[in-house]
């Protein structure tokens, strides 16, 4: 808990890059963010 997923957000596009935290390993990596249908978060890395 309390654990910052995505951070480092900058406008891109027609979305946003950042740094992206994955809790299965552990690890941050870059990544992006774009919303989808107004009500949907994608993220990918």
């Amino acid at each position: 808990m309390g654990v910052q997923m995505i951070s480092n957000i900058q406008p891109a596009g027609d979305g946003f890059t950042g740094q992206l935290y994955n809790y299965k390993d552990g690890k941050t990596y870059n990544g992006k963010m774009s919303f989808k249908d107004g009500n949907a978060m994608q993220l990918s890395g």
